[in-house]
């Protein structure tokens, strides 16, 4: 005889369904209540957030501008993306940049350190003078102001070179002396010649004075070297790129 399969009656049947809609309603319950504790959890943290933002601890608290020799101040405050009391988070370096509005800048940094924004101004190194204006390695004639003048040290003061593209070829002869040359000198007079009319004459603070060209500006790294060329009958020295030498002659 073969056996019958048990076919549930009525009461199990019923039994089943009421423990599938207790569990449903169990897993409603559950998730209801981990709903309201998530939300509660947000309220909690948002509003711990939003006090945070609020208070000081998330805030600039104080600008510094450092290394502002030449240029003008009062622009880089000016353009600064941030204030104080802003906060620091959206202002990071790593997202953040400064405008660049004067020529006598080339960049400029900044860092953060226990709430205070330290700006860093890099600016272009002052060569030379005119009467009103100072030559930068960029070429630029800037203005002189009371405010940078005390800032310039002795530079040597420039007669012509008023072309934008004579002032860019000097100021790179320049930048390739060394400091010691450039607080020798005492002044740069633009001399041009039928066949370089960036000639020039360069005259030192004990009055000697030095020919020469763009080219052979660089060999003035080299002055100790030459003292010993002049003396009363050849006062001048003229500079050659071409030989890398200097030779002294009576002056014209």
């Amino acid at each position: 005889m073969t056996s019958k399969e048990h076919v549930p009656s009525a009461k199990d049947i019923s039994t089943q369904i009421k423990e599938k809609r207790r569990q449903a309603r169990k897993k409603l319950v559950k998730r209801i209540v981990m709903s309201i504790v998530s939300l509660v959890l947000l309220v909690i943290t948002s509003y711990g957030l939003f006090i945070l933002d609020q208070s000081q601890v998330l805030r600039i608290q104080h600008i510094l501008i450092s290394q502002v020799r030449i240029s003008d101040e009062q622009n880089v405050w000016d353009n600064l993306p941030f204030q104080q009391y802003d906060r620091i988070w959206t202002n990071l370096p790593l997202w953040t940049e400064i405008e660049v509005v004067d020529e006598a800048i080339e960049s400029i940094s900044f860092s953060i350190n226990n709430r205070n924004v330290i700006v860093v101004v890099h600016e272009y190194k002052p060569l030379a003078l005119t009467s009103t204006h100072i030559l930068l390695s960029n070429g630029v004639y800037y203005p002189q102001t009371s405010a940078n003048k005390a800032n310039l040290g002795y530079l040597p003061h420039i007669e012509g070179f008023e072309e934008s593209e004579l002032s860019v070829k000097l100021a790179n002869a320049l930048l390739g002396l060394e400091d010691f040359v450039l607080n020798l000198m005492a002044n740069i007079k633009q001399n041009p010649l039928s066949y370089d009319e960036a000639m020039m004459i360069v005259t030192l603070d004990n009055g000697m004075s030095i020919h020469s060209d763009l080219r052979s500006l660089y060999l003035l790294n080299q002055l100790p070297l030459f003292i010993d060329l002049i003396n009363e009958n050849n006062n001048c020295l003229y500079l050659d790129s071409v030989t890398s030498t200097a030779r002294a002659a009576p002056c014209p």
